[in-house]
């Protein structure tokens, strides 16, 4: 609910967009870098791509590359069972885009390529006994959206993913392969061109 403004503020933008003049006026060209933002609950910067941010490099008006990485690593005490958990999770993500350009700065994308995350969990202690298990998950994702160019260096993004995924656990309690189709859900972020 928190993102229905800035959803509708998004998708009503290309109504008010003018056109513009020459392709110099948009960042959406070769050789331009961006580090791109996941805009969260109230207005909050995140990771997009799985990752805490993301690197995107134009290779022409109509192509660029983003990549996504994050680690995330957590460790707790549960003081009532004795034992301790800790969890470290590496993901990235890397998507080849392709902008369908127009005369507003109001630009459709598609992208897909590859995704993957391991994860590697342990606990320790308690009544029970002491387990570890690594999950592995490799795939291709896919996702669809728009770049509104409000300002010489930003751009607004909305953008729908899904992942196809193949993945595996090793560890105390056997061997699981499965394979899942995961929504990566609608999306707004934040370009940051430079």
């Amino acid at each position: 609910m928190r993102l229905l403004v800035p959803a509708l503020v998004l998708l009503c933008a290309p109504l008010a967009a003018q056109p513009t003049g020459a392709p110099e006026d948009t960042p959406l060209r070769e050789g331009a870098r961006a580090l791109v933002f996941q805009v969260g609950p109230d207005l909050t910067l995140g990771g997009l791509d799985g990752g805490t941010v993301a690197y995107k490099r134009h290779r022409s008006e109509a192509r660029a590359l983003r990549v996504g990485v994050t680690v995330d690593a957590s460790a707790e005490v549960d003081f009532d069972n004795d034992a301790d958990r800790e969890r470290v999770a590496l993901s990235a993500t890397a998507l080849g885009l392709r902008y369908r350009r127009s005369r507003t700065p109001v630009s459709l994308y598609t992208g897909f390529g590859p995704t993957g995350q391991i994860i590697a969990q342990r606990v320790d202690g308690g009544a029970g006994p002491s387990t570890s298990v690594v999950d592995l998950s490799l795939g291709l994702a896919g996702v669809v959206g728009v770049e509104w160019v409000v300002a010489e260096a930003i751009g607004v993004t909305g953008e729908y993913g899904q992942a196809l995924l193949v993945g595996g656990r090793v560890g105390d309690g056997g061997d699981v392969l499965r394979l899942e189709a995961r929504p990566r859900g609608a999306r707004l972020g934040v370009s940051v061109y430079f």
